[in-house]
């Protein structure tokens, strides 16, 4: 059985961003709400594996560290090319989130190859889970008001 180690938020970065160095998968528990429908905190594993030369696309959920230090997980949903010159800036969006960020290459740590739900494994490159994702990302425009009205009818205020 795999060890089970308790990180700070700012301490998981450095923490994945070496086990990706060093060529090795790394299981995350989910904590945050900001994935949610599609990753529930304290029910959902990621396992986080180094990108190599795979290019990331629309679609794909990464790992990567804001500026304050903290790690992550969210979904891409668009990636501006720039000049030869330039890198590209990835647009990250959490399921249940609104609001979009960009960032660059450099800040992203690894990618969720597949998620734990219940012992079970799911890749997030099978049909079924970019069909969910292509689904769901056409709730963004009114995401914000779905996802109050869901809480109102579980009784959930916050």
């Amino acid at each position: 059985m795999a060890d089970v180690v308790t990180l700070g938020i700012r301490q998981l970065a450095d923490t994945v961003r070496a086990a990706m160095e060093a060529g090795e998968d790394m299981t995350v528990i989910i904590t945050g709400w900001s994935m949610a429908p599609t990753l529930y905190p304290h029910r959902d594993k990621a396992v986080i594996s180094p990108i190599g030369e795979g290019k990331l696309k629309c679609g794909d959920i990464v790992m990567f560290e804001r500026a304050d230090g903290h790690a992550v997980l969210h979904r891409i949903i668009g990636i501006k090319r720039g000049a030869e010159d330039e890198r590209a800036v990835f647009v990250m969006n959490g399921d249940a989130q609104s609001w979009t960020e960009e960032i660059s290459g450099e800040q992203i740590i690894g990618k969720a190859g597949y998620i734990i739900r219940k012992g079970r494994r799911i890749s997030c490159d099978s049909p079924a889970f970019r069909l969910h994702y292509k689904l769901w990302s056409l709730t963004r425009p009114f995401r914000k008001s779905l996802i109050a009205a869901r809480r109102k009818m579980r009784g959930k205020t916050d």
